[in-house]
């Protein structure tokens, strides 16, 4: 039996969404998991090769047009992003595909990360569903509120849909392009997760829609300092986001940054990431900042008792 991972953001992490359906109709045909970080975007896929592991499945299908946008001043970091995603999957002897859903704010007539997708699929033949031209007429005969209640994530008659599609495409790939890994590789990328765990004791374990990364906790004013291993430079932090979450001080290479953990979707724990492009050192120093975050909760009570930071990982980049 074919095996499939289905990893994505908030639209494939979703409870009552597309992907349980997907897995009972394909039940005894291709068994299918789901793996998903909502709140994330494409910059910290390539981090994540060796806790995804792409060697244990034949197909990965990659549900991540949905983020929020980033780079439509400077496209090549799609093209690079993507392109280090397809190599790992490949290394680890999966073949790579692609399913591009909808995000309501997107403007699809000068997208620059669906042209991405779609340019990288038909250069390396990758399989490729792309729902976004039916959704984008969906909205223009007002009917895109049946299907996706604010815009990007599904009402029931919207994850039927994804479903339907995502089934049949599967179905399609599996019989037309079978493929079976025989490979044990686990993936290593030049981009690295490293566990917080491996530089402060473990306070606990968040679980998110198939991910399960134990942390570190920061109370205000505590710090978590560490060096890398040899070869690797530190590039930024995998932390969860909550009511009580605020702002860390990070500081590698000469340079001090403030990270914020907390916005208005934080009335609910999740992860999220801080990247930066900073000078080459093995060095960091994280403190957790006891500063009152100015973004309002949509919803849920505001927490008002001392800011409480949860780092589960250190970003880091092979160099040389």
């Amino acid at each position: 039996m074919a095996r499939v991972l289905i990893f994505g953001f908030s639209v494939t992490e979703e409870t009552a969404g597309f992907v349980p359906l997907v897995r009972r109709a394909l039940s005894g045909e291709i068994a299918v998991e789901s793996k998903a970080l909502g709140g994330a975007a494409i910059p910290v896929v390539p981090y994540l090769g060796r806790l995804l592991r792409y060697d244990r499945y034949d197909y990965v299908l990659f549900e991540i047009a949905t983020c929020l946008r980033y780079a439509e001043a400077d496209p090549d970091r799609y093209d690079r992003e993507l392109a280090e995603t397809v190599a790992q999957v490949r290394q680890a002897g999966a073949m790579p595909c692609f399913v591009n859903l909808f995000r309501g704010p997107v403007d699809y007539r000068t997208d620059r990360l669906i042209r991405a997708i779609r340019t990288l699929a038909e250069k390396d033949d990758l399989p490729l569903l792309d729902l976004t031209d039916t959704m984008v007429e969906a909205k223009a005969e007002g009917r895109l509120a049946d299907l996706l209640r604010d815009g990007t994530h599904t009402t029931p008659l919207g994850a039927a849909y994804y479903a339907d599609a995502i089934t049949a495409f599967l179905r399609r790939i599996v019989r037309d392009r079978p493929w079976a890994n025989h490979t044990d590789t686990v993936c290593e990328g030049r981009f690295r997760y490293i566990p917080a765990t491996s530089f402060g004791p473990v306070a606990g374990v968040m679980e998110r829609k198939g991910i399960k990364l134990p942390y570190v906790e920061l109370a205000a004013g505590a710090v978590l300092r560490g060096t890398l291993s040899e070869g690797l430079t530190f590039r930024g932090l995998l932390f969860a986001m909550g009511p009580a979450t605020g702002i860390f001080e990070v500081a590698s290479g000469g340079m001090a940054h403030k990270a914020t953990a907390y916005d208005e979707f934080s009335y609910y724990r999740r992860f999220s990431y801080w990247l930066r492009s900073l000078p080459q050192s093995r060095n960091f120093i994280v403190r957790q900042l006891d500063l009152e975050p100015k973004a309002v909760l949509r919803k849920g009570e505001r927490h008002d008792g001392p800011r409480v930071g949860q780092i589960a990982g250190i970003l880091a980049e092979e160099i040389g």
